[in-house]
């Protein structure tokens, strides 16, 4: 077990309101590091960032929402009611993403100056953004973290219109999220398969669409659960 192993290990079993999040993210730079060394090729040792990659950590408390982020991608805010929206909204106006990229423009493209990387003389490059909010105690909360394949600000594509000038290109792969996340809830049971189903489905959905990796994860707090079981039991 590496001395990385054991923090991790323990950073488990303390309690999480006192979450050092810029010592686990160095941790997670250790991590890195060590399977550089064991991984790189003769080719690959001229580079310091062949590694660099995004990392979201998302908590959960008896009362808080905690996020830590490096990098680039999403982590979006979604209430317990954001299907109770007209369908003039494909995307509901209470599912907001929280994420503000740590990317600057080089030669037209982003590129990330705060990651996890296996750069040995950067530790200032992981320390992260972090984010804490109190529950929503009447409808709930549902988050969704997510690579920049999916979605990040800084890849938002803009173009001219002749007639109504600047536009923001919608996004498909969110507005097929959310139609995902509302199946889900008009299922029979809300079980942890039925959601990996629900995710799996999803990405299967998007994959033609995709240019980069895409890797998600969602949290879904007991009240938004039970906003939407006494909402489908009313229904009935």
């Amino acid at each position: 077990m590496t001395e990385g192993d054991k923090q991790f290990k323990q950073l488990k079993a303390e309690n999480t309101a006192d979450l050092d999040f810029e010592k686990f993210f160095r941790v997670a730079k250790e991590e890195l590091l060590e399977l550089s060394k064991k991984t790189k090729t003769e080719e690959d040792k001229s580079s310091d960032n062949l590694f660099g990659t995004t990392l979201i950590v998302l908590v959960e408390t008896e009362k808080t929402i905690k996020v830590a982020y490096v990098g680039n991608g999403a982590v979006w805010h979604i209430r317990g009611n954001f299907d109770e929206f007209p369908s003039a909204y494909p995307f509901p106006w209470n599912a907001v993403n929280l994420f503000n990229p740590h990317s600057v423009s080089e030669e037209g493209r982003e590129a990330l100056y705060r990651l996890i990387s296996d750069n040995p003389n950067d530790y200032n490059e992981c320390i992260p953004t972090v984010i804490e909010m109190e529950k929503d105690s009447q409808q709930g909360d549902i988050f969704m973290i997510c690579s920049d394949g999916i979605y990040s600000e800084d890849q938002r594509n803009i173009f001219m219109h002749r007639e109504k000038g600047v536009l923001v290109q919608y996004e498909k792969s969110m507005q097929k999220f959310f139609e995902g996340l509302k199946l889900f809830f008009e299922t029979k049971k809300y079980s942890n398969e039925e959601l990996d189903q629900a995710l799996n489905r999803y990405l299967a959905d998007i994959k033609p669409d995709l240019d980069d990796d895409a890797t998600l994860g969602v949290l879904i707090t007991k009240t938004a659960l039970e906003y939407q079981m006494q909402k489908r039991n009313k229904n009935r």
